[in-house]
């Protein structure tokens, strides 16, 4: 398999727009050439991203069951023809550096990060990935856990390994979009637990061959919060691992861990626009404005049920 990493696709939905445009200034300022796809998720409301398409000159991947929600569109991405070797990104990360260099020293055909545990029943592990133990008593006795548990925020994969019928336990295909048959208690957080078991099976299996490198950073961290400098990434050093927001999102950027970071990525993605700061500054507007209206709606639902 070749080292190559030959696209970048995004997995996006309606309320994490802002964090993509940030997400794809940082592409960008890294990786001026490599193609990106936009995979867009249509569970909560389809969306327009012919701007930031035109800023970055990205592309809509095709996707066949668009509505799977909580991430369980991105296993659309696995399925091709032929094999490529592509990085898939959540909206709400970052590349702080030329991470692509440090990917493509790999041959495996998977390239995973997140927690490299022995522990199969360590709380995180059980918490955020998978619970090994109920998958062996109540789904696949055969199943082994491979000593790692990855977030799929992050995540090298090769297209044209997997199958839909490799996921035919796991997910129900139908026409409103992809659905779990797995409880989130075995599974957890969608498609993170399905694929840290499908990906571990077929390994197992020697169909596919897996690596794990310790490539991103949890916002949460106190290494995120004291090591990193804007100025690093700005100078075009940076770091090369990929930043994550993973369960930290606030409203608004500036209360998130390393606003620093976001303000420098976003500047960078509006520079690329005309009028980008005008623009910049609606965007934010609106989505001020949009942010309102909700808590005003919920707070009068709340206020109503009371009442009736």
């Amino acid at each position: 398999m070749s080292k190559t990493i030959s696209s970048i696709i995004v997995c996006c939905f309606k309320k994490d727009l802002h964090l993509l445009r940030i997400c794809l200034g940082s592409i960008r300022f890294w990786h001026p050439e490599i193609p990106i796809y936009l995979l867009k998720d249509s569970s909560q409301g389809k969306f327009n991203t012919t701007e930031m398409e035109d800023a970055v000159n990205a592309s809509c991947f095709p996707c066949e069951y668009a509505a799977g929600g909580w991430g369980l569109t991105k296993i659309e991405s696995l399925f091709s023809d032929t094999k490529e070797k592509v990085l898939l990104l959540d909206s709400d990360t970052v590349l702080l550096g030329p991470v692509l260099e440090r990917l493509e020293q790999y041959d495996e055909d998977f390239i995973v990060t997140g927690l490299q545990e022995e522990n199969a029943q360590n709380s995180y592990v059980i918490r955020d990935y998978i619970n090994t133990e109920s998958i062996q008593e109540n789904f696949d006795p055969n199943y082994r856990y491979p000593g790692f548990a990855f977030n799929t925020g992050q995540i090298v994969i090769t297209r044209g390994i997997f199958t839909r019928d490799d996921f035919s336990d796991l997910i129900d295909f139908s026409d409103t979009g992809a659905h779990t048959k797995i409880s989130d208690s075995m599974m957890r957080h969608a498609d993170q637990g399905i694929l840290n078991y499908a990906i571990a099976k077929k390994s197992a299996a020697g169909k596919t061959s897996v690596r794990y490198d310790d490539f991103w950073l949890w916002s949460g961290r106190p290494e995120v919060k004291n090591d990193l400098s804007v100025k690093a990434i700005a100078s075009g050093r940076g770091y090369p691992k990929i930043l994550h927001w993973a369960g930290t999102k606030k409203h608004l950027l500036k209360n998130m861990d390393r606003f620093d970071i976001l303000d420098f990525f976003e500047n960078f993605y509006y520079g690329r626009l005309s009028s980008g700061l005008c623009k910049k500054h609606l965007h934010h507007a609106l989505r001020l404005y949009f942010i309102a209206a909700r808590s005003f709606r919920r707070r009068f639902n709340e206020f109503t049920r009371k009442a009736a």
